[in-house]
């Protein structure tokens, strides 16, 4: 339909301006390319709409269109897997958003499993039930703070929570294991 419609349009502007078959290709493929995007960008503003989305959906696209822009990639093979794979990339950012909160707390979780206490040069060396109950109740207040960012209703502090604890978690990586 867009083809098509490019294609009328192109057409007319050839006899009323005397264009040359070229100049009519070029516009045709300009105008081809522009009611795609118009057309995208009407079904995924509504989209937007009827999820209540339309900030999460804008930055996104704001995002990849504009990276694509710069950095170019593969396409898709018609206009209608592109709308599609425009969808999803929009309901996955949407998902994702929830995704790095579980990855981040998964990755303090598994440091403070592995790694916890985090014992420096000058600390005094601990028993192995000591060691125990610290890495156990270090998991056990790590799984508070996830229950408090669960809780948050902005998701910037929900951010400052994560990135604080995984901050403290990496930093017992460098330490030295206890060794008794």
């Amino acid at each position: 339909m867009i083809d098509k419609l490019a294609n009328q349009i192109a057409q007319w502007n050839r006899r009323e301006l005397k264009l040359t078959e070229t100049e009519s290709k070029v516009i045709e493929f300009g105008l081809g390319v522009f009611l795609d995007v118009c057309v995208k960008f009407l079904i995924l503003f509504m989209i937007s709409v009827l999820i209540g989305k339309e900030v999460e959906f804008a930055l996104c696209l704001l995002s990849f269109c504009g990276l694509r822009c710069w950095a170019g990639g593969v396409h898709c093979p018609t206009r209608g897997t592109c709308l599609l794979a425009m969808i999803a990339l929009c309901f996955i950012s949407l998902v994702a958003g929830i995704g790095v909160f579980v990855v981040l707390w998964g990755l303090c979780i598994l440091i403070l499993w592995l790694r916890a206490p985090g014992r420096t040069k000058t600390a005094p060396l601990l028993e192995a039930e000591e060691n125990l109950r610290k890495k156990v109740y270090s998991i056990l207040f790590c799984g508070g703070l996830i229950l408090l960012s669960l809780l948050l209703t902005k998701s910037n502090w929900r951010g400052i929570i994560v990135i604080s604890a995984l901050l403290e978690s990496l930093s017992i990586l460098p330490c030295k294991r206890n060794k008794i």
